[in-house]
């Protein structure tokens, strides 16, 4: 053997192993002044207008490590397929069809003008009377679908609540997707929330 080097037994190994081990994390948990702390402090560092400036410059171009790179259509297609149906996280077990269907029948139009002529044909949000007006659901008609299990339009037709104006309200174009974005933000956060 070479001077300075020996060999050392496995009783040692198994000691130095034990030692020297990276502290385990599992079943730990932040406190809530922690996560707090830890919040604040991302939120002033990657929240800032310079710091996404920088981070915006730095992905620009030949910098951005997908530059020409590009999907194959058989790529493309598994991508694709990955998001449909079940798989998405905004599947709802196949109910849109079923909504289409209401939404295009004459009962449908009329509860549209009872909630048009209840607001006075006034967005209820920016008092915008002209332009394009639009019936929101305060209740979606697929949570609707969903509690009173409705399969058919004859079931949908025979829902006390789903013809209820009271589950509508009047907006302009501008705010009812002002409207959705705050929904999708509010469902997004949920599946966050969720998947932890």
């Amino acid at each position: 053997m070479p001077s300075g080097v020996y060999e050392r037994s496995e009783k040692t190994i198994e000691k130095m192993r034990l030692r020297f081990r990276p502290p385990s994390f599992e079943g730990k948990h932040h406190t809530e002044k922690s996560k707090g702390k830890i919040s604040k402090t991302l939120k002033n560092i990657c929240g800032s207008e310079e710091f996404k400036k920088k981070m915006s410059e730095a992905r620009k171009g030949e910098n951005n490590p997908n530059y020409g790179n590009h999907y194959s259509e058989e790529a493309k297609g598994k991508i694709s397929e990955t998001k449909r149906r079940e798989k998405s996280y905004f599947w709802k077990g196949g109910v849109t069809p079923l909504v289409d269907t209401i939404r295009n029948c004459f009962k449908y139009r009329l509860w549209r003008d009872d909630v048009f002529t209840r607001d006075n044909f006034t967005c209820q949000i920016c008092g915008k009377k002209e332009g394009k007006l639009l019936t929101h659901h305060k209740k979606t008609l697929s949570n609707i679908i969903q509690k009173y299990e409705i399969t058919t339009l004859e079931e949908a037709l025979e829902c006390v609540e789903l013809w209820s104006i009271n589950i509508g309200i009047t907006y302009c174009n501008s705010c009812h997707k002002k409207e959705h974005n705050k929904l999708d933000l509010i469902n997004k956060k949920g599946m966050i929330k969720n998947a932890i």
